[in-house]
Parts: C-alpha cells; sequence; structure tokens
C-alpha cells in the first residue's frame, strides 16, 4: 500500500522553498522555468505539495512538475487530484506549511467528505507510469529540482545506477536532490537516533560521487561540480 501524504515530513518544506528561492535569478543566468521530477509519486500527494508550495512561494518561477509510477492504478488516482476530508485536515493542523489561505487557493471542498485539487496546480503536473529502474528519457533535462525519496531500495542494481546517472547527467550545480528518512539510518543501529547520520547501502551506491548534501537539511542533496568528484 502506497504510504504518502500532503507535506509529508513537515520540517522539510520550510528549508526547500528557501532553497529554491536562493537558486540564481533569471537575469544572473538562473531559469525561468523550473523543471521537478517526482520519481515514485504514488496517488500524488508529493507532487501536489511540490505544485502547491512553488505556485505559493516561489513566484519568480514558473515551473512544471513530471511524477512517475510504477503503478498505473496509483498514477490514475493521482491524475484525478481527489483528496480526503481527514488528510486535508491533517495538512491543515501541522502548523506552518498548508495554511487555510493556500487550502483556499488550491483546493475546492466538493462536499463534507472530498476536497478536490484546483487546476492550478494539477495543470502543472504530468503524471507518468513509468519505472525508475529504466529512468532514461524520464527525467527532465535540465532537471532543476527532484524528489527521489523512500524508494532506492525498491530499485534493482542497474536501475539505482541508471537513475543516479540520469539525475547527475540532467541536474544543474545549483539543482536540488530529496531524498526520504528511509534512505538514511543513524549509526550502526537504524533504530538509534542518537547515532551518526548515516545512508543506506542503497542510496549510497552510485551517489556519493554525484551530490553532496545540502547545508540546509538532511535530506537535500546538491550535485557535486566536477572539481568535488572523488578521483577515480
Amino acid at each position: 500500500m502506497a504510504n504518502t501524504k500532503l507535506f509529508r515530513r513537515l520540517d522539510l518544506w520550510g528549508p526547500l522553498s528557501n532553497a529554491v528561492k536562493a537558486m540564481p535569478h533569471p537575469r544572473a543566468g538562473g531559469p525561468t522555468h523550473l523543471r521537478v521530477f517526482s520519481g515514485g509519486c504514488a496517488t500524488g500527494r508529493e507532487p501536489y505539495s511540490i505544485a502547491m508550495l512553488l505556485e505559493h512561494y516561489c513566484y519568480r518561477h514558473d515551473f512544471t512538475v513530471t511524477a512517475t509510477d510504477v503503478d498505473p492504478d496509483l498514477i490514475a488516482q493521482a491524475r484525478t487530484g481527489v483528496l480526503t476530508d481527514g488528510e486535508v485536515a491533517r495538512a491543515l493542523l501541522r502548523e506552518g506549511i498548508l495554511t487555510r489561505d493556500m487550502a483556499e487557493r488550491y483546493l475546492t471542498r466538493v462536499d463534507t467528505a472530498t476536497w478536490q485539487v484546483k487546476p492550478r496546480v494539477l495543470d502543472r503536473i504530468d503524471f507518468t507510469v513509468a519505472d525508475l529502474n529504466a529512468p532514461a528519457g524520464l527525467i527532465p533535462d535540465p532537471c532543476h529540482l527532484a524528489f527521489c525519496a523512500n524508494m532506492w531500495r525498491h530499485l534493482n542494481p542497474d536501475g539505482r545506477h541508471a537513475l543516479a546517472a540520469e539525475l547527475g547527467a540532467t541536474m544543474p550545480d545549483y539543482g536540488l536532490l530529496v531524498i526520504g528518512p528511509s534512505d538514511l539510518y543513524f549509526g550502526e543501529d537504524p533504530n538509534d537516533p542518537t547515532g551518526p547520520l548515516l545512508h543506506r547501502p542503497e542510496f549510497t551506491v552510485d551517489m556519493q560521487e554525484r551530490f553532496r548534501p545540502h547545508p540546509r537539511h538532511p535530506l537535500m542533496y546538491r550535485p557535486r561540480t566536477d572539481r568535488e568528484r572523488p578521483a577515480a
């Protein structure tokens, strides 16, 4: 069963919006149109959240989101833009991200049990059935922001290698990659939150030479420049 919800990882979205706003201005060679990738998007709550965040806080950038999942039933559900009253209420109760003003701008209450994502958000997202084990041609080029969270362990070794290479080839130096908590663990014991922050092997393989941690959040990464890549 897909584990997804609106604005998952509450502590991520503030640092992420600040990092996006800090990207080079178009007049300084930065993008005029942000191209975003959401891999393994399930029923679409992640790309909905991304699109609402960018629409609300990153006004100087136009943007589109490419969202993929291997399950056609989940993609069909994502394309509807239908949310339950319970999940919207839970998102509103979580402080600081989905405000009532945002809900009024980007969502429409259909009835007491249902909300609908408005076209101004939904039309920004291209939902596609795709297998990330074969990512060639899936990721926008250039890709300025990529969400590939909690899915590395579900890919086969060749797929992880191919996805890491595709991300590394399409992202500019100022691009952002977001991973998930299950791509990390703490120390020698995954259940010990006091140990040092480490990567699971499924994420570490192929990624360390292409990406480095972003100082704003432990789940955010930026591409390494050629000078920063480890020597072969």
